[in-house]
């Protein structure tokens, strides 16, 4: 296992993602922003995203595109 506190996107998803199918990642922050760009760059992969600080209580299930 790996820690990254820097430059999560760069260090981890761009570097791996076509080496994989799914991630496993815990945060202390992520915004629909990042969530988004990584989905719109690998629609393929499957993410299970764990995050620390959230403003919503509930779970986030999709990322629709718009």
């Amino acid at each position: 296992m790996y820690t990254y506190t820097e430059n999560l996107y760069e260090n981890v998803i761009k570097k791996n993602a076509s080496k994989s199918t799914s991630f496993k990642i815990i945060t202390g922050y992520a915004s629909y922003h990042f969530v988004g760009k990584i989905l719109k760059e690998f629609p393929k992969l499957t993410i299970c995203l764990f995050i620390g600080m959230s403003l919503y209580q509930k779970k986030i299930t999709k990322v629709t595109k718009s």
